[in-house]
């Protein structure tokens, strides 16, 4: 099976060229699809219900987020996911901050994978549902939702994966006891 797209440098990931040649602005190439195995790294963000996020952050989305469209631009989620993660730190007991300077844990952003669902406007209030779903020897998978607090109408489904990192030696190490203990308590996880 093949798919033609208009713009062949703007297509990655389960995608690859037919054609040899570098494609040219306004070039209408052929592309076919990956070899099974090859798109199955490509996994979909798993399809959760809004129960199964117990920890949840509000924020109301800023008029500097929004752009020309009006809706809120796509790099700002990520802020979002960054500051829902860091309040689930917090509601499990622990200071982000101080765990990093005192050496005890430290995360790295190596992985994600965001869907947009709906747009979402300036002065909306947005419920970021934030759960772990996997620990690793020396990673953790976290899932994020995203919903309009009036309507409940999802917006945004998205998967990172982070690294325990060490920033003085620059290397990954074991997630600590600590944390997956209170993970495993609050989200019902388990990891060994």
């Amino acid at each position: 099976m093949s798919y033609t797209f208009k713009y062949a440098s703007a297509f990655y990931g389960p995608f690859r060229e037919a054609a040899d040649s570098t494609p040219k602005f306004g070039d209408r190439r052929s592309y076919q699809m990956a070899p099974k195995n090859e798109r199955e790294a490509f996994r979909e963000v798993p399809k959760f219900m809004r129960s199964d996020f117990r920890f949840f952050h509000q924020l109301r989305v800023r008029y500097s987020e929004v752009d020309a469209q009006g809706i809120v631009f796509n790099a700002h989620y990520l802020t979002y996911l960054d500051v829902a993660i860091t309040e689930y730190f917090r509601y499990l007991g622990f200071d982000y901050k101080q765990l990093a300077q005192e050496g005890k844990m430290d995360m790295a952003l190596v992985k994600t994978c965001l869907e947009f669902k709906a747009p979402a406007f300036f002065d909306e209030v947005l419920e970021i549902g934030v759960r772990v779903s996997n620990i690793g020897n020396k990673s953790y998978t976290v899932d994020f939702e995203i919903y309009k607090k009036d309507s409940g109408v999802l917006v945004l489904k998205g998967q990172t994966v982070y690294v325990n990192y060490n920033p003085t030696a620059r290397t990954a190490e074991p997630v600590p006891d600590f944390f997956r203990a209170a993970v495993e308590k609050f989200d019902g996880l388990t990891t060994k």
